[in-house]
């Protein structure tokens, strides 16, 4: 959650409470593929804590339970929409992971811990719906090519897609009509795509020294954003369209 931290800052300035996690086994300096193949296991994490929260005598009196919003990024934003009543087909995202044989970053995480994507992926198809939810923001969620299109009968509540970027998309970040369209199939989505932005854009702001670090042991380029990128100035977009989207929540 480190790297999160301006999103939760921004959003309690906007008088919102956030809740962050860390997963067991699928999160920052604790991730493993197999594990990260289980969204609804993610999202079960996050029903836990609601529970913890409704139950507590001094936070309960804070939470407006008609506004309890599920958020996340990336492999988050799958584990978000679960709680929403989606679920995955892993066929599907087998098929999807050949069909971008080499160029899908997500495919390569999980070739790279030698994941059977068809036989360990049981978890991948399982539902996370949790009707406490009151909506869903998903932040260039992974997993959209293997939707399971009959699991959006149970999508009731809005979601809010939130893209980065519009040029030179990964595969598994296009989620309009050139891609998975994941906005198209759903019931109750709206959409902003901001930019110019991609991916890493969503995490934290980086220092130098971060950045030289990055690129000395040739790890994931997270702190490169495309030309024109003010990472800053597309935080606080994120932070407003968020906050907008969970305050006209009824």
């Amino acid at each position: 959650m480190d790297t999160l931290s301006w999103m939760s800052s921004a959003l309690a300035k906007r008088g919102i409470i956030v809740v962050g996690v860390n997963h067991p086994g699928s999160t920052s300096g604790d991730s493993s593929p197999r594990r990260s193949l289980q969204p609804a296991e993610r999202a079960a994490d996050l029903s836990a804590v609601l529970d913890h929260l409704l139950s507590d005598p001094y936070f309960s009196q804070f939470i407006d339970e008609e506004r309890v919003v599920a958020a996340g990024f990336s492999l988050g934003g799958a584990s978000a929409l679960t709680m929403a009543g989606v679920s995955f087909d892993a066929k599907a995202y087998a098929e999807y992971c050949s069909r971008f044989e080499g160029t899908a970053q997500d495919c390569l995480f999980f070739a790279k811990g030698d994941v059977d994507l068809v036989s360990m992926a049981d978890g991948l198809e399982e539902s996370g719906l949790d009707t406490r939810i009151a909506g869903v923001i998903a932040i260039d969620p992974g997993f959209t090519y293997a939707v399971d299109d009959d699991s959006l009968s149970e999508t009731s509540i809005p979601i809010q897609v939130i893209s980065l970027g519009r040029e030179n998309l990964w595969p598994a970040t296009d989620v309009g009509e050139t891609g998975s369209n994941l906005v198209g199939k759903l019931k109750d989505a709206s959409h902003v795509t901001l930019s110019p932005a991609h991916h890493f854009t969503f995490l934290a702001e980086c220092t130098d020294r971060g950045a030289r670090l990055l690129k000395d042991e040739q790890d994931d380029p997270i702190c490169d954003d495309p030309a024109g990128t003010d990472r800053a100035a597309i935080h606080g977009r994120i932070a407003d369209t968020m906050s907008a989207f969970v305050l006209q929540l009824k």
